[in-house]
């Protein structure tokens, strides 16, 4: 019998988190800041698989979340009406930010989800753990979040209109968004956020990158005296070009290609996709079913236009690189298995 990825994920996790109830778990609780489309979900489970079970994991579920917010603020569950990327998103975000100072209340070990940098979270859950996240090539994540977005029926697959319009900034300052603890930054303040993502990056344990892996599993190892297995779950190809859908989008995602903020509009579209997903974006179409995704190379004005939007992205991505690379020289000569003070120093 074949199992499948959900039920081999568990038995991944919970096997190893029996071992763990013998050899012992992380040397510091971990809070993961899940940054979108960075290849995260496959070091979640790792990291879930590392605290023994008679310790506590906080999942900040992001469709959960979202369904929550749209109750207590519309009295409406629906996955979508607050999601991050559309207008009523600051309700889901302020409800994960709730969430996580609840779950640093009860002791959770391992906290996970996509937790913006906010001033309560870093002056009240960040003092309580070690905080670790992944991060992407910006251009390719923005690429990868538009693809998203794109299958979930919330944008038209317009290139052009993506990236003149708020989704295409939302999607290329992810980085500055968290970083910031900002679940928008309009360009007038994005000065004053970036200096808050500069200082919020300085509060980070360790910081890990799609295309180096390995160096993540022994930094992580040094951090918390845990050598993490990375499983390969839910992959996607790397996107390094942007695809077309093959299928017409939903009218409602917006003629060129903007959020729904009307929220009669925002019902029809639900009326129109009903049926269609279920649950929010677990039945959206994958890649080779209807609206299968083909690979369009961006023309050189579309690419100079989206290395535009995600400047501040690309600014913290290469600080993020260039502490890391000084961390990796520190520990070569002497590695500090309890300190933070390399990346820390680096950044500083």
């Amino acid at each position: 019998m074949r199992l499948s990825e959900k039920a081999r994920r568990r038995l991944f996790v919970y096997s190893r988190r029996a071992g763990r109830c013998l050899t012992g778990g992380l040397r510091h609780p971990c809070l993961f800041m899940h940054l979108p489309k960075c290849g995260g979900t496959s070091l979640a489970n790792a990291l879930y698989a590392a605290v023994p079970l008679h310790q506590r994991i906080a999942v900040l579920d992001a469709v959960a979340i979202r369904r929550a917010a749209a109750i207590g603020a519309f009295g409406r569950d629906d996955p979508w009406l607050c999601h991050e990327d559309l207008a009523q998103g600051h309700h889901a975000v302020a409800l994960r930010e709730q969430l996580a100072l609840t779950h640093m209340a009860e002791g959770a070990r391992l906290l996970h989800g996509h937790l913006p940098l906010s001033a309560s979270v870093l002056q009240h859950v960040a003092p309580h753990y070690r905080i670790v996240t992944l991060m992407r090539e910006p251009v390719a994540r923005s690429l990868s979040n538009f693809q998203m977005a794109v299958r979930a029926g919330l944008i038209a697959p317009d290139i052009d209109a993506w990236l003149e319009g708020p989704f295409g900034r939302r999607h290329a300052t992810v980085f500055l968004r968290y970083l910031s603890g900002s679940n928008a930054v309009v360009p007038a303040d994005e000065h004053a956020a970036l200096r808050r993502a500069e200082a919020a990056l300085k509060r980070i344990a360790l910081i890990g990158f799609l295309d180096a892996l390995p160096d993540f599993v022994a930094g992580f190892r040094r951090q918390f005296g845990v050598r993490i297995a990375m499983p390969h779950f839910n992959a996607a190809p790397v996107a390094t070009s942007v695809s077309a859908p093959a299928f017409a989008p939903s009218p409602a995602a917006g003629a060129a290609g903007q959020p729904i903020a009307d929220k009669t509009q925002h019902d029809a579209r639900q009326a129109r996709q009903k049926g269609r997903y279920k649950a929010g974006h677990k039945n959206a179409p994958k890649d080779g079913q209807n609206g299968a995704l083909s690979a369009v190379q961006l023309s050189p004005t579309q690419r100079q236009k989206l290395e535009a939007l995600c400047l501040p992205d690309l600014f913290l991505y290469a600080a993020a690189r260039r502490a890391a690379c000084a961390e990796a020289a520190a520990c070569s000569s002497g590695p500090d298995a309890e300190g933070i003070g390399p990346l820390d120093a680096a950044l500083g």
